[in-house]
């Protein structure tokens, strides 16, 4: 696939998800996301990349052009994964839509994600559900959403931010503009 990548000028979608690629054929993925200037969107949810496998693919963000949308759901790539994803939010200039939800990256996560967010001026929606941010990890995506002036839509469900998590998301919505 990763070969296919390579010389395909005409895919723009790539659905690869459930396949247990691991790290290894994350790094394939990525390489030929260096390469590649056609691919819009890819889903490489289900497929434990771990953070090793995370680093690749923002490493290639950090290069492509085209990728708009990007899906990693549940592939375990904890707080390590998410700062390699938030440092490729700080430099891509195509990414509109992000998918980091079920991989645990924790407060710590969701603290990195919340500093890209305040200089990223393209991503328009994000989804990071069920990653164990607490309310902590609520009160940095709030605070991220008092400056940021793009994104449109988050999911944030099932990460037991509490009544103040909450109310840390609902103040900075009514400030938000």
């Amino acid at each position: 696939i990763a070969d296919a990548l390579l010389i395909n000028k005409a895919f723009t979608k790539l659905y690869i998800g459930a396949n247990k690629i691991g790290p290894n054929g994350a790094k394939y993925i990525a390489d030929a996301l260096i390469i590649n200037q056609t691919l819009t969107t890819l889903y490489i949810g289900y497929n434990k990349i771990e953070f090793t496998g995370a680093k690749c693919i923002a490493d290639a963000l950090l290069v492509n052009k085209t990728l708009t949308t990007l899906h990693i759901w549940e592939n375990k790539i904890d707080s390590t994964g998410a700062r390699y994803i938030a440092d490729a939010l700080l430099i891509s200039k195509t990414l509109t839509a992000l998918g980091l939800g079920e991989n645990k990256i924790g407060s710590a996560g969701a603290k990195y994600i919340a500093d890209a967010l305040l200089k990223n001026e393209t991503l328009t929606t994000l989804y990071i559900g069920s990653n164990e941010i607490g309310s902590s990890g609520a009160k940095y995506i709030a605070d991220a959403l008092l400056k940021n002036e793009t994104l449109t839509t988050l999911y944030i469900g099932s990460n037991e931010i509490g009544s103040s998590g909450a109310k840390y998301i609902a103040d900075a919505l009514l400030k938000n503009e």
